[in-house]
C-alpha cells in the first residue's frame, strides 16, 4: 500500500512540474491539450501585462533573438547586440502587418521620411520595424505598402522636393520577434483579448535606441492611432531635428499619409 501511494504522489508531482514548465501533459488528446494552451496563453499574457514597460533611460534585454530575411530570402536569426551595440537605432514597434494603420499610415510614413534621408541626417544609422509577424510576411508586407506609396502618389500633386534629399537612406531592418519574447520583456505586448489569436502583439511605438540604451520613447495611449509615434513626431520630439525644410516636406508630400 505504502508503495503505491509513494508512486502516486510522485506522478502528482511530475504532473504539477510539467504543468509549471509548459502546462503540457504527454499523452493528453488533443482537445484538452488546446484548452490547456490556451489556458497557458492566458497566463503568460497576464504576466507579461505586469512587465514594466521599457522607459526613457533603460537598457534594452540584451538576451532576445529576432528572426529576418538575408539577402537571399533565408530566415536569419540576429541578436540583439547585433541589432543596437555600438548604433544609433529607429525602433518603431506596430500591433500587426496589413492592418490598415500600419498600412495606411504609419509605415509609409517612415519609409518616405528614410528615403529621404531625413534620419541618416540625424545621425541614425537603422530604422527597425519590429512586430511579431513573421519574416516572410513583414517582407511581403513592406513590399505591398510600397506599391500602394507609388500609385497613391501618381494619383495626387506633392510638393516638389526633389532638392530635399539630406543624406542616404539608413538601412531598414525588418525584425521579426515571432516568439514574442522581446515583446514581453519590454512590456509593450498588447492586451490580447482584443485578437482572434494567442500570439502577442506589441503595442504601437517608436524609440530612439543609442548602443542600446532608450534615449526617447514615444508611445500610441490607442493602437489606431500614430499621430505620436510617425516619422514627422519622431524626428522633431525622438531625434530633435529643427531643420524647418524637413517639416515643410513632411507637411506636403507626407500629408498624403498624415491622420
Amino acid at each position: 500500500m505504502a508503495s503505491v501511494q509513494r508512486i502516486f504522489v510522485l506522478s502528482a508531482v511530475t504532473l504539477c512540474f510539467q504543468l509549471t514548465q509548459s502546462w503540457s501533459i504527454p499523452g493528453l488528446k488533443g482537445g484538452l491539450q488546446r484548452v490547456l494552451d490556451k489556458r497557458f496563453m492566458a497566463h503568460k499574457r497576464d504576466v507579461a501585462l505586469e512587465v514594466p514597460k521599457i522607459a526613457r533611460g533603460n537598457m534594452l534585454p540584451m538576451d532576445a533573438t529576432f528572426e529576418t530575411l538575408d539577402k537571399d530570402g533565408q530566415v536569419a536569426r540576429v541578436s540583439t547586440p547585433d541589432v543596437f551595440c555600438g548604433k544609433k537605432v529607429v525602433v518603431v514597434t506596430m500591433p500587426a502587418a496589413f492592418s490598415p494603420m500600419c498600412s495606411s499610415k504609419h509605415l509609409p510614413s517612415y519609409l518616405r521620411a528614410n528615403d529621404r534621408g531625413f534620419f541618416s541626417a540625424q545621425g541614425v544609422d537603422t530604422v527597425a520595424i519590429l512586430t511579431t509577424d513573421s519574416p516572410h510576411t513583414l517582407s511581403e508586407w513592406v513590399k505591398s505598402v510600397r506599391g500602394a506609396m507609388a500609385e497613391e502618389e501618381s494619383k495626387v500633386d506633392v510638393v516638389d522636393i526633389a532638392g530635399m534629399q539630406k543624406g542616404p537612406p539608413c538601412d531598414v531592418l525588418l525584425l521579426s520577434d515571432t516568439k514574442g519574447d522581446f515583446c514581453r520583456a519590454t512590456g509593450l505586448e498588447l492586451d490580447n483579448t482584443k485578437f482572434a489569436c494567442d500570439m502577442p502583439h506589441f503595442a504601437r511605438t517608436a524609440f530612439f535606441v543609442s548602443d542600446g540604451k532608450v534615449k526617447m520613447m514615444l508611445e500610441e495611449s490607442a493602437d489606431n492611432y500614430c499621430g505620436l509615434t510617425g516619422a514627422e513626431n519622431m524626428l522633431a520630439e525622438g531625434l530633435g531635428c529643427k531643420d524647418k525644410a524637413i517639416f515643410i516636406a513632411l507637411a506636403g508630400e507626407f500629408g498624403l499619409m498624415s491622420s
